[in-house]
């Protein structure tokens, strides 16, 4: 059993659009939060609600030591096939990846998408971290960013999670 989710997060290769069945489903918005509330910001603009989420799909997944992410389900959430070529914007601890035809090739034979090593120096991943895999349908585009970023996006709603705690 599966539970509908507007941004799961999983791991492995299973279907967009639901969370894993195996424990418990965590919400992807806060308790206290409108149910309606967009999950942390990550590509929400303000004022969008949950329906406005169906497009985007996220997974946490693992690169290996040819920068191949583990999970090929972001990709066939973008519709991306082999040969699929990208232009990648890499940032501090992510990097935006579009579908452009004057983009290399970033989709193997097998559905795996293969970050550029010039991608994975400056992000410093090795092989077997773990990244989290944000993507929109409408937009034809993926962000992965890095356990860093995803600490310090959610830093500010842990820390003001503790407040209340201690109040």
């Amino acid at each position: 059993m599966s539970t509908k989710h507007p941004c799961p997060v999983e791991d492995g290769d299973a279907s967009p659009g639901t969370a894993p069945a195996l424990g418990r489903a965590r919400p992807s918005v806060p308790h206290d939060r409108s149910p309606t509330a967009p999950p942390l910001g990550l590509l929400a603009p303000r004022g969008a609600t949950a329906q406005a989420f169906t497009s985007i799909y996220c997974v946490v997944t693992t690169i290996d030591d040819r920068g191949r992410l583990a999970d090929r389900s972001p990709v066939k959430a973008l519709g991306w096939a082999a040969g699929q070529p990208v232009t990648s914007q890499p940032a501090q601890d992510h990097v935006m990846l579009a579908a452009d035809a004057a983009g290399d090739p970033a989709v193997n034979r097998q559905g795996f998408l293969r970050l550029p090593i010039p991608v994975r120096r400056m992000l410093q991943l090795t092989a077997g971290d773990r990244l989290l895999v944000v993507t929109d349908a409408t937009e034809d585009l993926m962000i992965v960013y890095t356990m860093s970023a995803v600490q310090r996006l959610s830093a500010p709603a842990l820390a003001s999670d503790r407040e209340r705690g201690s109040s």
